[in-house]
């Protein structure tokens, strides 16, 4: 069962129960460190991922696939493996930003499914330890039952269930099945809200809609057809599935020896946090584990996560905590509110959908979502919800400020270490 209790006196360690690395496999790695060397001796292996995504094709922001690269490298370890959830409207390139990451990963990382039976967990015939479950959208998943097997896999780290069967002489009899961990999830989903069962075992990577990230996957598709995107005889991608073979041939033990400090840092406003601080302490090592090269080891040869590891995490998923605890406010939506003040203000009345669209310049469909999420959240009210009449939106609740952050500034950090 992963460890979610994290004692102030001790620090955070990650590591999988087989650490010592077989002799057997030291030619193996050796050959595939000179494959992936360039990658694998970088001082930040993240710019090269951007580089490299980039180059294959994803356009816009990659903030979302570096957090998705690095989620993915915590299979690694025996806990706290990182799932996610990339939400966002239809059409906004939220698979095909999973896929372009999957393209970075051996087949070993990762189990892709596209829609599973309430039971498949139980029967699939296949290992799903120290892998992802990669199923292309969150309605797929067999229901709220599938989704009880899943939440049980993900957040214990093995699945066991008693079925009743017929038995071979007649009547019932009861079988056990066992499924093994530990198992990550990644997949996507339109819905703006998701069962809170389930949102606590993610991360929720939000993917607009805006119109910027609209010209940017139009621009993405033109430049596929005007034949941008031809790949070259040599496959680039070699050398970072090499990459990901030699991370799993090495040592995978992790120590955060500056974890009870970060943790004493953190405001504790949100129950959450006892599922989101593992995420984050574990995404912390996975970059310590893609940048071993460049980091320090113990006595015992455990590798030490330092403080640009903290950095690179905090820049990446600072935000998306803060909001999952509904300490911050996406900025989409805070964008979305600051607007309707606006409006309040400027004509002395609500404003409609309409009005929105036209002051921030965005789709109808994205307005219409960005409204949905923000009256969920409670910013924003609709003085008229009768169906079939339009919206009278209106300022709701306060938001936080933007400067109240619940993960502490790096440099906070550093100073209190």
């Amino acid at each position: 069962m992963p460890n979610t209790d994290y004692p102030t006196s001790t620090p955070f360690e990650a590591y999988v129960s087989c650490t010592t690395v077989l002799a057997e496999n030291q030619a193996d790695r050796r050959e595939l460190f000179e494959q992936c060397q360039e990658i694998a001796t970088s001082e930040d292996v993240l710019w090269m991922f951007d580089a490299a995504i980039r180059e294959n094709g994803l356009g816009g922001s990659t903030k979302n696939a570096k957090t998705l690269y690095l989620a993915l490298c915590t299979r690694l370890f025996d806990q706290d493996l990182v799932s996610a959830v990339v939400q966002g409207p239809p059409g906004a390139g939220k698979s095909y930003m999973v896929n372009s990451v999957l393209k970075f990963f051996p087949e070993s990382a990762f189990k892709d499914i596209s829609d599973m039976s309430p039971t498949a967990l139980s029967y699939l015939d296949e290992d799903l330890q120290h892998r992802f479950l990669v199923v292309q959208e969150l309605a797929g998943m067999g229901g709220t039952r599938g989704n009880r097997n899943l939440r049980t896999l993900l957040t214990e780290g093995y699945l066991r269930r008693t079925i009743t069967v017929p038995a071979p002489e007649g009547g019932h009899t009861t079988i056990e099945t066992y499924r093994p961990g530990p198992t990550g999830l990644i997949t996507t989903t339109t819905e703006t809200e998701i069962f809170h069962e389930d949102e606590t075992r993610y991360i929720l990577l939000q993917v607009t809609g805006s119109r910027e990230e609209l010209r940017m996957g139009m621009d993405q598709t033109a430049r596929r057809y005007a034949g941008g995107f031809v790949r070259q005889a040599s496959d680039p991608l070699d050398r970072w599935l090499a990459f990901q073979h030699w991370l799993e041939l090495g040592d995978h033990r992790v120590v955060v020896d500056y974890a009870p400090t970060l943790a004493g840092l953190v405001q504790a406003r949100s129950l959450r946090l006892n599922r989101d601080l593992p995420k984050l302490f574990a995404m912390v090592c996975a970059s310590a584990l893609i940048h071993q090269e460049h980091r320090e080891r113990d006595t015992e040869g455990k590798i030490l996560a330092d403080l640009r590891d903290y950095e690179i995490v905090h820049e990446l998923v600072a935000d998306v905590i803060a909001a999952s605890a509904e300490a911050d406010v996406p900025s989409h939506i805070r964008e979305l509110v600051n607007a309707v003040a606006t409006l309040q203000d400027r004509n002395a009345r609500s404003c409609t959908n309409r009005e929105l669209e036209q002051e921030l310049m965005q789709p109808s469909s994205t307005v219409c979502r960005w409204v949905q999420e923000a009256q969920r959240l409670g910013y924003i009210r609709n003085l008229d919800p009768n169906p079939g009449r339009p919206s009278r939106l209106a300022v709701g609740e306060a938001m936080p400020t933007e400067d109240d952050g619940l993960l502490p500034d790096p440099e906070v950090l550093r100073a209190a270490l």
